[in-house]
């Protein structure tokens, strides 16, 4: 079978032009207050907001030059306008502990907390010449994601020379994004999502140090383990994850 394809030669100019305004906003607050000459707590609080709105306008017109007639191909307007706010903080909790005359032996421990919510929206509209079809399209993205760890440390001094090291990590991830597709022309299908997972990793580790002469030497294991899972509520799919890990 013989055949022959037919060459074109497309055109495509795009004028794109907009403004974008943002805002951020973080403050600080710290309070130390001593339990006892040896003992110190610490609290802090940062909290944070972000603010950001924008607006394009995208002029497309493809041309076939091929054709006498130059029609124009895909020709569209296109309007975009964005808002979207995320709001953050960082909540800590610290506490150090040290002894009188045992200048090297130490406990600290820490807590941090930190919540993140933002929401973003995109309005289309669009505008077709070759059939003066005007759709409207809307995006929503909406993250909510928790992050919460607490550590200790401990040291122990063994000696002029040797000490020993151990702490214990615990760590919890969580993950909510939601996407919200609209559209006044129905389509085949629904681009809208919802997607969340969670992650949990718990780690404790021993170090020994010391010195022999003028060589020092140390060595340690760190054990972590670490569980996922995750859940695509719009399909009903879900994954499961569980693995340890052994450091020397």
């Amino acid at each position: 079978m013989n055949g022959t394809l037919e060459r074109q030669d497309l055109l495509l100019r795009q004028n794109r032009t907009g403004v974008s305004h943002n805002a951020s906003h973080a403050v600080r607050v710290g309070l130390d207050y001593s339990l006892a000459p040896t003992q110190t707590l610490t609290l802090s609080v940062q909290p944070r907001l972000n603010r950001g709105a924008s607006r394009e306008t995208i002029l497309s017109r493809q041309t076939n030059l091929t054709d006498a007639t130059a029609v124009p191909l895909g020709t569209n307007d296109r309007r975009n306008d964005s808002r979207g706010r995320s709001r953050s903080a960082d909540l800590n909790l610290d506490y150090r502990r040290t002894w009188e005359g045992q200048k090297s032996r130490e406990l600290t421990a820490s807590a941090v907390y930190t919540p993140v919510r933002s929401a973003n929206t995109i309005n289309s509209q669009l505008y077709y010449l070759t059939d003066g079809s005007a759709p409207n399209q809307q995006q929503q993205f909406d993250n909510r994601v928790d992050q919460a760890s607490a550590q200790v440390d401990y040291v122990h001094p063994l000696g002029e020379k040797s000490r020993l090291e151990t702490g214990a990590k615990s760590l919890v991830w969580q993950y909510d994004n939601t996407y919200i597709f609209s559209s006044s022309v129905p389509l085949k299908f629904s681009p809208s999502n919802q997607f969340q997972y969670q992650e949990y990793i718990q780690a404790a580790y021993g170090t020994y140090a010391s010195a022999l002469g003028k060589f020092t030497y140390q060595g340690g294991l760190r054990v972590e383990q670490t569980n996922t899972h995750g859940n695509q509520l719009s399909t009903d799919q879900q994954f499961r994850r569980s693995y340890l890990n052994l450091l020397s």
